[in-house]
């Protein structure tokens, strides 16, 4: 019984020293992280879009509340909002969607903005107005200018407390 309880410390202390030089050997690989993914992303018609400026908040008060994001670059810009806010607990919250797409053909020019019914936004959060990271995607369909635009995105924002 002894032979056995001294064998099995012995495992013990070398499976131990083995790790802890392992450790300390410089030699051995560092494996990288992956960067961490954007907080939006946004496609239209299936390309990405170049976001060069994001913005979003969100507030709560007792009598309801709105989500937003803005995302934008110099030619294109998509506005997502969810108005008229109601969030009781957890899961069970209910809201108007809206996503803007806005466009215009130089930096200097006025945007034109084209508005839609056919818009989801979703919320993988389960209280997105007070959760420190709110989780979702949007879909919109448009009739600009006669040309079929699909606008897709997903979001991951993180939010102090």
């Amino acid at each position: 019984m002894k032979a056995i309880t001294i064998a099995c410390t012995l495992l013990f202390l070398t499976g131990i020293l083995s790790c802890s030089k392992q450790a300390a050997n410089p030699q051995s690989p560092v494996i990288p992280t992956a960067p961490a993914p954007p907080p939006v992303v946004i496609t239209i018609d299936s390309l990405p879009m170049n976001i060069t400026t994001l913005t979003y908040n969100r507030f709560h008060t007792e009598y309801g509340g709105a989500f937003n994001i803005i995302a934008s670059n110099a030619l294109q810009k998509v506005a997502v909002s969810a108005t008229n806010f109601w969030q009781e607990g957890w899961g069970n919250f209910m809201y108007t969607p809206g996503v803007v797409y806005s466009t215009r053909p130089d930096s200097l020019s006025a945007w034109t903005d084209y508005t839609t019914r056919d818009a989801d936004l979703y919320f993988d959060s389960m209280l997105p107005l007070t959760d420190s990271i709110t989780v979702g995607y949007f879909d919109a369909n448009y009739n600009a200018d006669k040309t079929a635009i699909r606008i897709k995105g997903n979001f991951r924002l993180p939010f102090s407390q």
